[in-house]
């Protein structure tokens, strides 16, 4: 059945109204058969996996006139059209139990519910077997999702509940079901959900069971103690020792070791009946276990000794059943338990059920049982299983999804989602502040040049819209300068105006017409162009030798044609895309020359300059930027290199 966003919903099967059987009163559902659809009651079976109904041969001549109705409704499939005979064969269910019986099988169109329009889905070619036989008065409805195999393995017909999962009308191979309690309030019917849950019907708990690997008996829990519990206040131990059994709804029977069922015999009067195998209460015995308030605790496990367990809890009224026609004459009270002939009929049946709600998903091989509510008038809440989610709702993590809830799935989805929502936006920003941050750099507004290290000369490797700063190996020791040596002498802050032409050389311009400096603290401005700065031909920084006090020409700022180019040229701005870097902290530098402070012929006068050892280029405050056409590096092989800027 679609559901939201065209999505499979589950199906919740709505229960008869009929109380069936004739072991017990027991809640039933309608199923539609063949064509035309002929209505039936059956009883859901978690150990099979096909349906069986009631044929005309099930009443047969002379039969009351109420046999049909008490079977169920007969089923007349010759009558169907769209029946394909496969022939008889035996039911093989409950062959552990002693039942052998045999089938009519077939395919045939098979719907949930009275009606289409008011019930579930119909499907063709489904496995509709007839019986006639009376160990099973009611027909049933398979919940079990194996395919049954027809005489050979090579003849094999899925289950109901697996064609509606293929054939998407529910969200994932998974049932609930509890058998209802006519003892309870007015009497509570059961409640059987295809694919989901009903909420509602039981208390959740924590506790998750493992499906067996024995296909024919998969719904294995370990049954770890069954104790009485008096109004008196006193109880009483009713099993010896632990034992593994099979929850099974087609039979009202529990199966119990020998031993435990003379536990029950000592503690309650009870009479075993061979011929029967049953025990049957004569009234007075009835009427002293009615008035007992009698509770019965079943603590059960994923095994054994498993230290999670669960309780379910059954009253007498539980136990409290009628064994009618064709079995005995009359209506005969009974206590519904069975001695085990061994392990393998060890079973908690449908009297079980009446107190226990169990969730079955076969998609992860998985299913839970916990404590039925009965409440009054409380509204039905299904949820669906999705293929994917466990089988063991709680209090405080929901397994599934529903219409109107959301599913662990997607809260996980959603989480996750969010998560990553919120890493992308930080890297985001981080990424914006970072981008922010070099765009204030670009343009001088903060920027600061850590302190060299003593082996490494730090130079703007590419100096424009993209800046990037790079460390260099320090540079040759004698003949090149170490740049930036803290002894350099403060300049004003200053704008920087077009620069002069130099023996006729022409120099480049600023992209942005001016460019600003800040005032250093203490030193004058040796500020470096960018290597795709264009050379200035004829001008070259020539390498001094440690202690020279020779001054190239091309540097000689005393130069009569250079003073008089200076002179004469219109001042120009560089044109190459490369910016300044501002240099607020004291900068080392190796041996700096010392600039006259006269701003009037600032180099008229060479005896203010000072031999060094090593060449460096200065400016003091007022002097104007001297253009830097060459020079020399250490490449980070240690062979030398040249660089243009």
């Amino acid at each position: 059945m679609p559901g939201p966003n065209n999505r499979p919903a589950p199906f919740s099967w709505p229960p008869s109204q009929s109380w069936d059987g004739d072991d017990g009163a027991w809640s039933s559902f309608y199923v539609r058969v063949g064509t035309p659809e002929q209505s039936v009651r059956l009883l859901p079976s978690t150990a099979g996996q096909a349906t069986w109904v009631v044929m005309d041969g099930g009443c047969p001549s002379p039969s009351p006139a109420s046999c049909s109705d008490d079977r169920g409704r007969l089923v007349n499939l010759n009558e169907s059209s769209s029946r394909d005979e496969l022939g008889l064969y035996t039911l093989e269910l409950e062959l552990n139990l002693g039942h052998n019986d045999t089938g009519d099988f077939g395919l045939d169109r098979l719907g949930l519910g009275t009606t289409a329009s008011s019930g579930g889905p119909s499907l063709d070619s489904q496995l509709v077997i007839g019986i006639e036989t009376n160990n099973y008065r009611v027909g049933m409805f398979g919940l079990d999702h194996q395919p049954t195999n027809v005489s050979s393995f090579a003849q094999s017909y899925t289950s109901f509940l697996t064609s509606l999962k293929t054939q998407d009308f529910i969200p994932s191979l998974s049932w609930a079901y509890t058998a209802g309690a006519k003892y309870r309030s007015k009497g509570v019917f059961g409640s059987l959900t295809l694919g989901g849950y009903d909420a509602s019907r039981f208390t959740p708990n924590s506790i998750s069971f493992t499906l067996a690997p024995d296909a024919q008996r998969d719904l294995v829990v370990g049954l770890q103690s069954v104790v009485a519990s008096f109004g008196n206040g006193s109880s009483q131990s009713l099993l010896p020792s632990p034992i593994l059994t099979f929850i099974d709804s087609t039979l009202p029977y529990i199966y119990l070791p020998t031993a435990a069922c003379q536990a029950f015999e000592d503690g309650f009067g009870l009479v075993w009946n061979s011929t029967y195998n049953l025990y049957f209460l004569d009234e007075n015995l009835h009427q002293k276990l009615i008035n007992s308030n009698l509770n019965f605790t079943f603590t059960i496990g994923n095994d054994v000794s498993s230290p999670s367990t669960v309780d379910i809890v059954l009253p007498y009224a539980s136990f409290d059943q009628l064994m009618g026609p064709p079995i005995l004459a009359n209506s005969t009270p009974y206590f519904p338990i069975r001695r085990a002939a061994n392990d393998s009929q060890y079973t908690l049946g449908r009297t079980f059920l009446q107190e226990a709600y169990v969730i079955t998903n076969y998609d992860n091989s998985t299913f839970s049982v916990a404590q039925s509510r009965f409440d009054d008038g409380a509204q039905a809440q299904i949820i669906a299983i999705t293929s994917d989610n466990s089988t063991t709702p709680s209090n405080n993590s929901a397994a599934v999804s529903t219409e109107n809830h959301i599913s662990r799935g997607t809260v996980i989805g959603i989480a996750t989602g969010s998560s990553i929502a919120l890493i992308m936006i930080l890297v985001v920003i981080s990424f914006l502040v970072r981008r922010r941050m070099k765009v204030k750099s670009r343009r001088g507004k903060e920027f600061n040049i850590p302190e060299s290290k003593p082996s490494m000369a730090s130079f703007p490797q590419e100096i424009g819209r993209n800046s990037l700063q790079e460390s260099y190996p320090e540079l040759h020791d004698d003949p090149l300068a170490e740049l930036f040596n803290q002894d350099m002498v403060s300049g004003s802050y200053k704008e920087i105006k077009e620069l002069p032409d130099w023996q006729g050389q022409a120099l480049h311009e600023l992209d942005t017409g001016t460019m600003q400096y800040s005032e250093l603290h203490d030193m004058a401005t040796a500020e470096l162009p960018s290597q795709d700065m264009k050379p200035i031909s004829g001008t070259e920084i020539e390498r001094l030798s440690s202690g020279s006090t020779h001054i190239p020409k091309d540097l000689d700022p005393t130069s009569d044609s250079r003073a008089s180019s200076a002179a004469s040229q219109p001042q120009e701005m560089y044109t190459n895309r490369f910016t300044f870097l501002r240099i607020r902290e004291k900068i080392a530098m190796a041996s700096p020359m010392e600039a006259p402070s006269s701003s009037a012929n600032r180099w008229s006068d060479t005896s203010l300059l000072k031999p060094r050892p090593a060449l460096a280029v200065a400016f003091s405050k007022s002097s104007p930027l001297l253009p830097i056409s060459k020079y020399n590096t250490r490449s980070k092989s240690s062979s030398p290199a040249r660089d243009h800027a």
